[in-house]
């Protein structure tokens, strides 16, 4: 967890995305650095705030454990703010069959915008990640386009 990876954006996202939809949310913010102790206490302001949020801090996954995260995901989001050239989880998530949010970088090219998750370009700030966070978790198309181009992904990657 460095500054440039966007944590806080997901978790002022989830915040906002609360007092929109209060409902239940598991947020996972799987790895380590820099900032893990400063995003643990943000994390637990907004789990105070936002009753029906609970936040993990596992610290970095094995294969077997994130395969398992996977599979408990609705939604996988990537709020880096540099256009990272290629990030490998956003891809796993998507051989999942999970779809991913995030801001534009490399991983992009494998998303569909709109199809199997959304793609924020231009400005990186929290309203307009939310808003894609939000799509991705309401609309039942995204999560059935991913799952149905999981399988071919896997095999070209």
């Amino acid at each position: 967890m460095e500054p440039e990876k966007g944590a806080e954006i997901l978790l002022k996202s989830v915040e906002l995305l609360y007092s929109k939809r209060p409902c239940k949310y598991t947020v996972i913010i799987a790895g380590d650095g820099r900032q893990k102790h400063s995003m643990e206490r943000l994390g637990e302001e907004v789990v105070r705030r936002c009753a029906g949020v609970s936040i993990e801090f596992p610290g970095w996954l094995n294969e077997k454990e994130k395969s398992l995260a996977f599979e408990r995901s609705s939604v996988f989001a990537m709020p880096n703010l540099w256009p990272e050239p290629l990030g490998m989880a956003p891809l796993e998530a998507l051989c999942h069959g999970v779809p991913v949010v995030g801001f534009d970088g490399g991983f992009a090219e494998y998303v569909v915008e709109g199809i199997t998750g959304r793609i924020v370009t231009g400005e990186r700030n929290v309203h307009l990640f939310t808003e894609a966070l939000e799509d991705c978790l309401l609309d039942e198309k995204i999560k059935k386009h991913a799952q149905l181009q999981a399988k071919d992904l896997r095999q070209r990657l």
